[in-house]
């Protein structure tokens, strides 16, 4: 991990980060669903002014949502978004 890697989780209503930042924009967490939560934790991020954002996951429906909310992410001010994908040691 790169000494400016910002991570941020949730869990239940609450949000937890490596940084002090404010999270604000994430708490309370209430995405019955992960895959918009997901999508909730990278519009934060373009709003902190990151420009990259990797997502992790193991479900292909992650990868059709990140196309389509793509356009908006950009006008938050993200330029790239990345999507890992497998599970466990399969994670590449």
């Amino acid at each position: 991990m790169c000494p400016d890697t910002v991570v941020v989780v949730t869990k239940g209503d609450q949000a937890l980060s490596n940084r002090s930042i404010s999270l604000d924009g994430l708490i309370p967490c209430n995405h019955e669903e992960a895959d918009s939560g997901i999508f909730t934790h990278a519009l934060f991020a373009a709003k902190q002014q990151m420009t990259s954002v990797l997502l992790k996951a193991c479900d292909t429906d992650v990868l059709i949502v990140a196309v389509s909310v793509f356009a908006t992410l950009q006008d938050a001010g993200m330029e790239m978004l990345w999507v890992e994908f497998g599970q466990g040691k399969f994670m590449k």
